[in-house]
């Protein structure tokens, strides 16, 4: 069994390769067969892969899944097909964040989803959240933002710092560039 991330409709259907398929949360689903371009249940180990399927936050819902059964993955990013598959825990955006930036740290070289900023990133976020890494990341967005945060080791690329927080305009204003420890960044 492997643990992976997938993303829906937020009616929880997805369309594979027989049409729309309704999942249900907290239950085995099965399909005979598991092939990354026709068949199975897809998913991806690193939930920012998700992103390039189901993209828009306001139109989808993302979950941690179990994969099990015939295990299939086509090299392009980390999206694989299993043929069984199960419904774990729904991700608010903060968690989706937070779990993106563990997947970074777990696998510190692998290369980084084009979603990552490297070192900074400041103004409105297109989904709602920016996600930065590097020897000395910091991000300025408008309110409501969630920002993920990711410091690198200053001889590797090991995560050794992270952080997740949403811009509230209380603890963390709009448009204040912040690093990975919470302190506002000195120009």
């Amino acid at each position: 069994m492997i643990k992976a991330y997938k993303g829906f409709n937020k009616d929880l259907t997805c369309t594979m390769g027989h049409g729309r398929f309704q999942y249900k949360e907290n239950e085995w689903l099965e399909e005979q067969e598991a092939n990354c371009v026709r068949d199975g249940f897809h998913c991806c180990y690193n939930p920012l892969d998700c992103l390039s399927y189901y993209r828009d936050f306001s139109k989808s819902i993302y979950y941690v899944v179990n994969a099990d059964g015939d295990i299939h993955e086509d090299g392009s990013d980390t999206k694989i097909a299993c043929t069984r598959i199960k419904l774990v825990k729904k991700l608010s955006m903060e968690e989706f964040v937070a779990h993106a930036l563990l997947y970074m740290s777990d696998h510190p070289y692998l290369e980084t989803n084009s979603m990552v900023k490297n070192e900074s990133a400041y103004g409105r976020a297109r989904d709602g959240f920016w996600i930065v890494r590097g020897k000395n990341p910091r991000c300025t967005a408008p309110t409501g933002t969630v920002v993920g945060m990711a410091q690198e080791a200053a001889d590797s690329k090991e995560i050794v710092a992270m952080t997740v927080y949403k811009v509230d305009g209380k603890r963390y204003l709009q448009n204040v560039a912040y690093l990975v420890n919470g302190e506002e960044a000195v120009s």
